[in-house]
């Protein structure tokens, strides 16, 4: 009996102007079909894990060590539909606390290389989406799309 799954990554780039400013948009989505040995098994692992998020769109603000930490945590555990925003690019003192971050993300935005290292190790179906924008420039009219928002920043201004 053959357990391997097949696997499909795409992403996708797109650019919205806000309060003056061009903030990019990309997307990064996995599609995974399982044979029914696997699909079986995941639905027993994970039947009682995450039943209330796992089809929640899920905000996280801050792509650096507790957003990594909590990205990783939510994928690995079947949560399908994700956005992170951050504006800040990865430098060298990151990479021992993100663990799923490379030495090849040094220099590129935190929420884009996040999501897409997310999505290359989620072992679901994972749709990521990555916001390279302040938090601050996106408005109330953004955070009302998400059903969850978790906010792991260390900036005061961000947090208020």
């Amino acid at each position: 009996m053959s357990i391997s799954n097949l696997q499909e990554i795409s992403v996708k780039e797109n650019h919205i102007s806000s309060a003056g400013n061009s903030i990019k948009i990309t997307s990064f989505k996995k599609i995974t079909k399982v044979n029914s040995f696997i699909k079986e098994n995941l639905e027993q692992r994970f039947r009682y894990c995450l039943d209330d998020v796992s089809c929640k769109k899920i905000l996280i603000v801050g792509a650096g060590t507790l957003g990594n930490e909590l990205l990783k945590n939510l994928i690995l555990s079947g949560v399908t539909d994700v956005t992170l925003v951050d504006n800040d690019s990865y430098v060298i003192e990151n990479l021992p606390r993100s663990t799923l971050i490379e030495k090849t993300d040094i220099g590129r935005n935190k929420a884009e290389a996040l999501a897409n290292r997310a999505v290359l190790k989620s072992p679901f179906a994972a749709n990521i989406t990555a916001v390279n924008a302040d938090i601050l420039q996106l408005g109330w009219g953004f955070l009302e799309s998400f059903d969850l928002i978790f906010s792991p920043v260390d900036n005061i201004a961000t947090r208020y």
